[in-house]
């Protein structure tokens, strides 16, 4: 059944959630699985999750990237984005070892329709309110399961993810990510994110000092008999023009 639907489980890897014995996952089906590690359930032939501790769906397509984790002062987070939906965040209630339904946060815009869907990163100090950072990249266009689209980065706050910070198509000249390469997700190092793409390099991003979009110019050319009025204006939030 798995094999002739194309909706094996495990796509999603596998996430040990800190300070439990518990592990969560999710596959092609758009289902998360919540199962005690040392005692998985065994299978069940009723047609129903009651094998497992608990199960919700995340999307009605496939989940490829892997939940990542987040204990702050307002709580314990898994994070996933599935495809062809929003970024998804959920609190975790350490007295019952449950995910709060429904989702705690949800991206304000989601990945395009089809796989493989975001995959996910978390810088943070630790569990210092207001240093946590969820990183996300997904295809900026199409489908990229069989081919090469390029990409799109993401950061959001990681307390409440409706909150995003920054992308890489604001200041696209300098930002935009040419080829994604899908099924890996960013790493953050000393200040700076690592990102692998299909494009044969590794694109370094970090805080910029001075950076500007090229500003924009109405009316754009041309021949002109008359005067006439020219505005510029800035992309670049914040940004003045001299």
């Amino acid at each position: 059944y798995l094999e002739r639907g194309d909706v094996d489980l495990g796509s999603a890897g596998f996430l040990l959630i800190p300070g439990t014995t518990l592990a969560f996952s999710g596959g092609k089906e758009g289902v998360g699985y919540l199962v005690d590690r040392d005692n998985m359930g065994g299978l069940t032939y009723s047609g129903k999750d009651t094998n497992c501790l608990q199960s919700f769906r995340l999307s009605g397509d496939q989940i490829h990237g892997g939940m990542v984790w987040w204990d702050c002062p307002s709580g314990s987070f898994g994070y996933m984005w599935p495809a062809s939906t929003y970024l998804q965040q959920y609190k975790f209630d350490r007295t019952t070892n449950r995910f709060e339904q429904p989702a705690f946060a949800k991206s304000a815009t989601q990945a395009p329709s089809g796989p493989p869907g975001g995959f996910l990163a978390i810088s943070a100090d630790g569990n210092k309110a207001g240093s946590g950072v969820l990183w996300a990249i997904h295809q900026l266009i199409g489908d990229a399961n069989h081919t090469v689209q390029p990409g799109f980065l993401h950061a959001y706050d990681a307390q409440d993810i409706s909150h995003e910070l920054w992308n890489s198509e604001q200041i696209p000249s300098r930002d935009h990510v040419i080829s994604f390469a899908k099924f890996v997700p960013p790493t953050v190092a000393n200040g700076r994110l690592y990102l692998a793409t299909f494009s044969g390099q590794m694109s370094v991003y970090g805080l910029a000092s001075g950076w500007a979009a090229a500003p924009e110019i109405s009316p754009s050319g041309g021949t002109f008999t008359n005067s006439a009025t020219v505005t510029l204006t800035s992309a670049t939030p914040g940004a003045r023009i001299y």
